[in-house]
Formats: structure tokens, sequence, C-alpha cells
């Protein structure tokens, strides 16, 4: 369908595409991926005919539609909301009205050959465009609005109301409501919370039309391609594989670039060698002359890219208290906008909270709560004995905060109603100096730590003499990524991190996954990338609506569950260990923001968990049930699934039972 053949693009003496060739067929889903600057979006470009090449040709079969999303930069359009997707049907209004024309000339038309010609189109038509467009059209238009996280009063409003990252995501459903036959999309899920992004992930696995995606989120490429195209120095690869399958090819293919060039690197020193011991010997003059040649000759191999493997360890820092910070009925406003509403959360010592939920429901807020960025108007925050905080968010280009918990005039450490709790530096002071990003984390990072901070700053994309750029010229995305190093340098036994991965690559969100996967204090943390959610979460704090709950798995379970909850699965078994997982309930962690205080507690919510208890206990006796089978105790997996869910469902009804006696006795 479309074919970008032999491109070439270069900037002044940067070559970025060398003849790359690239062909997207029907039902294509294509990862196209590479270091940033690789030239991902150069080639997206070319492809929707924005961009000319310096050479090559780009050709796309007729009648084929290609839509384009651009990672950034798209303004806000006049109109509301609903009319600027609408625009998407433009091209099905026009075939409807020529649907009405072809309609019209075969009531009047008697001329038996055009007829048919005639009534060929018309089903040509009707194929395109169905039999109730205008209805179709509708549902589809809702289903996007709500898919991507627009509220139901969010048509009808003007998008000059909305910030940049919403107009990202009204450009995003404008593009996947035209249904064209090819998506080029670059960076989608850049602007999305995790429920949108989810949704994305499921309306791209049922499209019907081919796409190539480029992304820094793994698991929505893993989920939703099955090839993988590598832009590397210039040329196209082709992987027709997973995007985890193409992880670990990709990574074999370069230890044996490695192996290859360090042999050949060895090689070229014994020659050079050899050459300068004998060059003044006479009688070693022709072997001298023909080793000249050879290294002359020799094809060199190149040095295979900066891998993202970095030596790193986090500096000590003292045990905390168990209870490590806790809000209790933590309330914030905005004006007259109520974003926290009696939240009760906290962070046990070793937890690592993913906290989730819709973009506006307040995961920000109470991470500014909880360092005192923001005040609360009800409620308190306490934090443990020994806490040492180090917070980051990405405002203001990216900022981290770090320091020991103030204690305040009345010896607690904490706040009530909005008092300052965090001391210590901030990164803005930092960038306000002349120093280079290498000079500022050479200061700070420990000295066993100084060897290694090269390859700390080239795993978070500072390569080569980026390292000397001076910390006041430095771009948002920069100094998101300074930040981040700077509280990796830091003593900290307590992390709060708000959307760290927003401005990395894929394999920077690698590096910093795995340093915290080895962080032994405890975390609340928000991120809209699922593989850094899965390689972290212990627990999983979900904000909507209706309040704050904590689900006392991990994120394999929290998914399960959801699904469950959501009806998605129509009943399925609990991933492997969620017994053990769920272990960790409500009953143990003062995390659940759902359970109020004891004197708060109401009848309703007394019989809302009667009815659960009810619930696992039926389902508990279906499984006793089936597992008396004798077909079932022979099945060695199916049985196995079913103890694994039993387990879990007794962890789950000792939790509720523990919550309906508090409820009882307030």
């Amino acid at each position: 369908m479309l074919t970008v053949a032999s491109v070439s693009v270069a900037y002044g003496e940067q070559v970025v595409l060398d003849a790359a060739s690239l062909s997207i067929q029907p039902g294509a889903r294509i990862a196209l991926c590479g270091a940033n600057g690789s030239g991902k979006s150069t080639l997206l470009r070319i492809a929707a005919g924005l961009n000319r090449p310096d050479s090559g040709s780009v050709n796309v079969a007729s009648s084929t539609r290609v839509a384009y999303l651009p990672q950034s930069g798209v303004g806000p359009a006049d109109g509301c909301v609903g009319d600027e997707l609408r625009r998407a049907f433009e091209e099905q209004l026009a075939l409807e009205s020529e649907l009405r024309r072809v309609e019209d000339r075969l009531v009047e038309e008697r001329d038996e050959a055009k007829i048919e010609g005639l009534l060929v189109r018309y089903q040509e038509l009707v194929d395109v465009v169905g039999t109730d467009g205008e209805r179709e059209r509708e549902v589809a238009l809702a289903e996007v609005l709500s898919g991507l996280g627009f509220a139901g009063d969010d048509a009808a409003r003007e998008c000059t109301e909305f910030s940049s990252g919403w107009q990202m995501r009204i450009a995003l459903g404008r593009v996947l409501l035209r249904r064209a036959d090819i998506l080029l999309l670059d960076e989608p899920s850049n602007y999305l919370d995790l429920d949108a992004r989810q949704w994305l992930e499921r309306y791209l696995r049922d499209y019907e039309g081919a796409y190539a995606i480029v992304a820094h989120d793994r698991e929505l490429l893993d989920r939703t391609c099955d090839e993988v195209v590598e832009v590397y120095r210039g040329s196209l690869t082709r992987y027709p594989c997973s995007f985890s399958t193409y992880l670990e090819r990709r990574q074999a293919e370069l230890d044996e670039m490695a192996r290859r060039y360090e042999e050949q690197q060895q090689e070229i020193a014994r020659i050079e060698s050899f050459v300068r011991k004998y060059r003044a010997n006479a009688s070693k003059a022709r072997m001298v002359q023909s080793r000249v040649k050879y290294l002359e000759r020799l094809p060199r191999l190149e040095p295979p890219p900066v891998q993202s493997k970095v030596a790193f360890h986090f500096p000590p820092a003292p045990r905390s208290g168990r209870v490590v910070v806790a809000a209790e009925e933590l309330s914030v406003s905005y004006g007259e906008r109520r974003v926290l509403s009696e939240v009760s959360v906290a962070v046990e010592r070793g937890d690592r909270l993913a906290l989730v939920g819709s973009n506006g429901v307040g995961k920000s807020t109470l991470l500014r709560a909880l360092v005192g960025a923001v005040p609360a108007h009800g409620g308190s925050v306490r934090f443990g004995t020994s806490v040492e905080v180090g917070y980051f968010t990405p405002e203001g280009g990216g900022t981290t905060q770090v320091g020991a918990v103030q204690t305040d005039a009345a010896g607690g450490r904490g706040t009530e109603a909005g008092g300052s709790v965090l001391g210590g530096s901030s990164l803005v002071a930092d960038l306000a100096g002349s120093r280079s990003v290498l000079e500022l984390t050479e200061a700070l990072a420990p000295r066993d730590m100084v060897p290694h901070v090269r390859s700390l700053l080239g795993a978070f994309l500072f390569r080569g003499d980026e390292v000397y750029k001076q910390l006041g010229v430095l771009s948002g995305g920069e100094r998101s990524r300074v930040a981040l190093v700077r509280l990796l340098l830091s003593p900290t036994n307590l992390l709060l991190l708000d959307e760290p991965t927003s401005h990395l690559d894929l394999s920077a969100i690698a590096v910093l996954a795995d340093a915290l996967s080895h962080y032994e204090g405890s975390m609340l943390f928000i991120s809209h990338d699922e593989y850094f959610n899965a390689k972290l979460a212990s627990k999983v704090v979900r904000v909507d609506d209706s309040g704050v709950r904590l689900y006392p798995g991990d994120w394999e379970y929290y998914t399960w569950k959801r699904e469950q909850e959501l009806g998605d699965t129509g009943g399925g078994d609990p991933p492997a260990g969620a017994a053990g997982r769920v272990a960790g309930d409500r009953a143990t962690s003062s995390g659940n923001g759902s359970r109020r205080r004891s004197g708060r507690r109401s009848a309703a919510r007394e019989e809302e968990l009667m009815r659960s208890l009810e619930r696992l206990e039926a389902r508990a006796a279906e499984i006793h049930e089936e597992l008396g089978r004798p077909d079932v105790l022979r099945d060695g997996s199916r049985s196995r699934a079913l103890k694994r869910e039993l387990e879990a469902n007794a962890a789950e009804q000792t939790a509720v039972t523990q919550e309906w006696e508090e409820a009882h006795h307030a």
C-alpha cells in the first residue's frame, strides 16, 4: 500500500537516512524504533508526504488513505472538541454525498449499461460508508472521547480551553476516527494517562488497517505490533517478531558486534606494535610495508552503540520507621475546585506503591501535598522517624527536592492542613549557576560513584560533549534528566516520583527501572509506562472520583483484578503467586484510602462489605466443588490455577472480614 524507496536525508554533515526503504502492506503492525535522533520521526513525516527526502521516493497505492499523528506541536483548533473530531469524517461525508447522487441517478437513468455501472458504484459506496453512517459516526465519536479520557460534556467545550497535552489527545482522536488504511503514529501515548493508554492498546489491537508506531512505551509496542523496523546509522532493518523478542535478538547482535570489534582492535594493536618495533630494521622493511598496506586496506568495524548498562548503586540512607509517611483524611482544593477529598494513604517501609488513575483525579496533587508544595485544606500528613525524602516532578522542565523531613513546633514530623514538611535543597538553585552537567553530577556523586558518572549520564542521554553543556541553557527535557540523575545520587529512604519516565527513551527507562529495582527504601510513584510499573510496583493505589483504593498485590495482580472488576475477561485465573501478593492486604497496610477512620463508617459500607464477602464465599464453594472432580484433578495446570485462586480468595476474605469488623465496631 505504501512504499518508501531508497530515501536519503542529511542535515549538513549529519546523514539521518541513507538509502532507507520501508514497505507497509495491508494488516502490517510495525514498531519503528531506534535511538533518539536516529531519524524515526523524519521517516514518518516522509511517509506521510510532509517532508521531501534529498533522494528516493514515496509511493502510495491509489485510494489508500494515510493518517499521520505528529509527536507534538499541535495547536488548539477553532470550535468545540466534538466538531474538531468530526472533521475526521469529511471523507466519509463526501462518499455519502456521492452515494445520494448515485441513488438519484439510478431513479432517473434508463440506459441498462449505465444502470449496471451505477449499481456497481452504489455497492462499493455502501460497503465503505455502511447503511447508517450518521449513527455509526456518533457511536465511534463517543467511544473515542470516552477512551481518551474526555468527560461527557467535554465535546461541547471549546478546544482552546484545553492544555497542550489534551490538544494532542484531540489530534489523536481525529486521526483514529478517520479509520485510514494506514496510521503513522509518532509517540501516540506520550500525553495519555494509564487508562487512556490501555484503551489505545485495545483499539489498535482491533484496528482493521495497518499502522507504524514510534513509541517509548515497550508494553504498548509489545502488545500491538508483530514486527519491528529499527533505524540504525541511516539504514532500516526488519525484525519479524514481537518487540520483546526483538530486544533479545538485537542484544545478541550487539554482543556479537562488540566481540568482533574488540577482536579487530586487538589485531590492529598487534600489527601497529609490530610496525613500530621494526620500522627502522632494514631486513624487516618488506614485512613492515606489507603490514602498513594491510592496515590501510582493512575495512574498519564500527563500535556498537553505547549500551545502557551502568554499574550503579544508591548511596546508603538511614533505616526509617515502619510507617514512612501517612496522609489521613487529606483534602486539597484549587480555588472552589476540590481535587482531593478526605484521602487516606500510607507508605510502609519497603513499599513500592504505584499511584494510578485518570489525568486530573489528583495523583500529582497528592504527591505535592505530601511534600508541602501545595497547602492542604483538611487532614494531616505524618512522616515516620529518620525519613530522608527525594521528590521529583516534571513541572518546570523537571525539578527535584531532597532533604530530611522538618520537625514542627509540636515535635511531630509532618503537617496539619498544609504546613511545610520537606527541607533540603532543590535543583532549581543548582541550575542557576554556570556549571556544566558533568561538574554538577561529579559534585553530587559519592566518591565511589565518581568514576561511573560519565556512564550514568550517557545512560540518561548525555553523551559525548553534551556532558559539558552549561546548566543554564538546558532544555526542559534535559533539565528533567539531570534532575533524575541528581535524585539517584542522593541518600534517601523515601522517593516520591511524578512521571519520572516522561523525557526518557526506552533504554533510559530500562536503566532507571533497573536502578530503582535495587533501591532499598520506599517509593510512591506515578508513571504511565506499564513496563516501569510492572518492574517496580509491589502494591497499587488507584485514585478516581469515588476515592482511593489499595490493590495489595504487584502490577500483574492489579491488572488481573481490574479486568475482573470491569468484566473484560468473563472470569479468569489469578496470576501465579497472586495469593502471596494479596496477603499484604488492607489488613496489613494502612494505604487503603477507601477505608475511612472508624468513626466515619456507615451502615451502607457494612452492607457493601457483606455482599463482597458473600460473593467470595460463593466463589470459594464453586472452586472446592471443581477441585473434587476427577477430570480437574487429572488436569495439573487447571488444578494448580484453581488452588492459586482459592488461596487468593481466602486472603481476600480475611481482609474483607477484618475491614467489616472495624466498620461494625466503629
